[in-house]
């Protein structure tokens, strides 16, 4: 189609062809039936077609008319279904629910979440995944109806985020940096240890990195680098 189509003509294009009739498409519209008449001349002029001629029957369309209109009719009612309000009947929703949730979380309200779901969709199957590093676009294909985990600032814009609970998150110090400020603090070198298929982690410090800047950290992976833990003697303070 031409890239100077008024696309608010196109509504008065799919009454046209289901009534065949001015009178009645500028009542559907709320129009006048002179005002039908000149949308349907800009369609005209903007489709280089006639688009209708008129019999005595009415309208009749033409061979291009009856090629696009299926299309169009098809293209209208996906922006409509895309505007109009979540209709989903909870109670006799019997299909599927997925949900990728990272391990930590898990662990903390998995199973209130859980619950929580089969009382609001008691018919349906509710599957609980690892969040791993498919999930985002199992998101986007379909495939994973809902991910939880840190929020990420890196995510792609067309991914929606929206928070559902708050985590603290904490620093334990040897007492011995009891007065060290918060900013001293973030400034020390930091360790973090991630497994194989821990993301969660990976994501944490991601976001940690992108909130102060150059924030020092080194990640180790526990399947890849062999190291032993030296014992803590001094006592220790945890700041959070």
């Amino acid at each position: 189609m031409p890239n100077n189509l008024d696309y608010n003509l196109l509504q008065t294009f799919v009454l046209l062809y289901k009534h065949r009739n001015l009178k009645l498409v500028g009542r559907s519209l709320g129009v006048t039936e002179s005002a039908v008449s000149k949308h349907l001349s800009k369609l005209r002029e903007q489709l280089d077609d006639p688009l209708f001629v008129r019999d005595s029957q009415g309208l009749e369309p033409t061979a291009f008319t009856e090629e696009v209109v299926p299309s169009i009719i098809d293209g209208i009612n996906t922006i409509q279904s895309a505007l109009a309000k979540n209709t989903i009947d909870c109670a006799n929703y019997d299909g599927e629910i997925t949900i990728a949730i990272i391990p930590v979380m898990h662990i903390q309200f998995g199973a209130q979440l859980l619950m929580e779901l089969k009382a609001t969709f008691p018919l349906a199957s509710i599957s609980l995944l690892t969040y791993d590093n498919h999930t985002t676009q199992d998101i986007a294909n379909g495939n994973v109806d809902l991910g939880v985990n840190y929020f990420n600032p890196t995510l792609n814009k067309s991914m929606y985020q929206g928070r559902i609970k708050t985590l603290r998150h904490g620093v334990i110090l040897p007492s011995r940096m009891a007065d060290l400020s918060d900013e001293e603090v973030l400034d020390l070198p930091f360790v973090g240890m991630a497994a194989r298929g821990r993301h969660d982690i990976k994501i944490l410090l991601q976001e940690i990195t992108a909130y102060f800047g150059a924030f020092r950290s080194v990640i180790s992976g526990l399947s890849d680098h062999p190291f032993r833990f030296k014992p803590i003697t001094d006592s220790a303070i945890i700041r959070s």
